[in-house]
C-alpha cells in the first residue's frame, strides 16, 4: 500500500545517506560532507550517462555541472568536485570557467598530476582558437608549464610528454630562425620518443594481464601508445619537410626518412585497422 511504499522510499534514502557517509569517511577521512559526496556521485552518474548516450549529451552535461556545483556549495574544499566540474565545463566549451575550476582544484590539492594535465589540455584547446602567433605561442608555453607540473608529480605519464612534444613541434613549425627551429624540433622529438617508449612498455605489459582485468584498460594503453607513436612520426615528418624547404643536404634528408617509416610500422602494429597509418 501507499504507507509501505513511503517506508521503502525512506529506507532507500537512509541507506543511500549511510552509504555516502561511509564513502566520505573512507575516501576523504571524514573531511568531505556526506551531502557533497552524494551530489558528487550523482554528478559522476550524469557524466557517465553523457558518455553512454550521445543523444542526451547536452542535458546530461548540464545536470552533471549542477551536481558538481551543488557538491562544491556543500564543501568548497572538495578538490575532485572542482576537478570534475572543470571536465564537464570543458565538454561544454566553457574553457575559461573550466580553467578556474582546475586552478581551484590544484590550490586545494597540489599533489594530483591529473589536475595539472587537465590545465595543460585546457590551455592547448584554447590555443587552437588563437590566430595571433605571439598570443598563441604564449599560451603554448603555458601548456608546457602545466605539463612540467604534471610530470614532476608523475614522470612516467606518456600523455604529458606527448602534449609537451606537440607544443614544441607547433612552435618549431612557426619559428623563423633556423637554429631555434632545429632546437625546438629536437625538443619535440625527445618528448615524443620518451612518450612512445613509456606507452609501448605499458601497452606490452597489459598484454600479460589476466583476461578479466584487460578490457577498458588495455584499450586505453593501446590508444595512448598509438597516439604517442603517431605524434612522433608527425614530428619527424615536419622536421623533414622543414629541412627540404631550407635546402638541407641530401645526407641529412636520407637520415630522416628511415625513422618515419620505422615509427609508422610500429604504430600500425599497435592499431592495424587505423587508416591514418595504412
Amino acid at each position: 500500500d501507499q504507507s509501505t511504499s513511503i517506508q521503502v522510499e525512506n529506507l532507500d534514502a537512509m541507506v543511500r545517506e549511510l552509504a555516502m557517509r561511509i564513502f566520505t569517511d573512507v575516501t576523504e577521512g571524514g573531511t568531505t560532507r556526506w551531502r557533497a559526496t552524494s551530489a558528487f556521485t550523482q554528478g559522476l552518474r550524469d557524466y557517465r550517462n553523457c558518455l553512454l548516450s550521445p543523444k542526451d549529451q547536452f542535458k546530461n552535461l548540464n545536470n552533471a555541472e549542477k551536481r558538481f556545483l551543488e557538491a562544491i556549495s556543500e564543501d568548497s574544499t572538495f578538490d575532485m568536485a572542482w576537478y570534475n566540474l572543470g571536465v564537464v565545463q570543458t565538454e561544454l566549451k566553457r574553457l575559461d570557467a573550466a580553467y578556474q575550476a582546475f586552478l581551484t582544484a590544484a590550490r586545494i590539492n597540489p599533489g594530483k598530476w591529473e589536475i595539472y594535465y587537465a590545465l595543460a589540455l585546457n590551455q592547448f584547446e584554447k590555443s587552437q582558437g588563437i590566430t595571433d602567433w605571439s598570443r598563441k605561442e604564449s599560451t603554448l608555453q603555458e601548456v608546457i608549464r602545466h605539463c612540467t607540473q604534471a610530470l614532476d608529480l608523475s614522470p612516467g605519464k606518456p600523455q604529458g610528454h606527448t602534449l609537451e612534444g606537440v607544443c614544441y613541434r607547433t612552435m618549431a613549425i612557426n619559428e623563423q630562425d633556423p637554429a631555434r627551429k632545429r632546437e625546438l624540433f629536437d625538443k619535440a622529438s625527445r618528448c615524443h620518443r620518451f612518450a612512445a617508449k613509456r606507452a609501448w612498455v605499458a601497452w606490452c605489459a597489459d598484454q600479460f594481464l589476466p583476461e578479466r582485468d584487460q578490457g577498458i584498460r588495455i584499450s586505453g594503453t593501446q590508444r595512448t601508445c598509438w597516439i604517442a607513436l603517431w605524434d612522433l612520426a608527425r614530428t619527424y615528418f615536419f622536421s623533414l619537410r622543414c629541412a627540404i624547404e631550407s635546402g638541407t643536404g641530401k645526407e641529412r634528408l636520407a637520415s630522416l626518412f628511415g625513422p618515419i617509416e620505422r615509427v609508422l610500422i610500429q604504430a600500425r602494429s599497435v592499431q592495424p585497422a587505423n587508416a591514418a597509418v595504412m
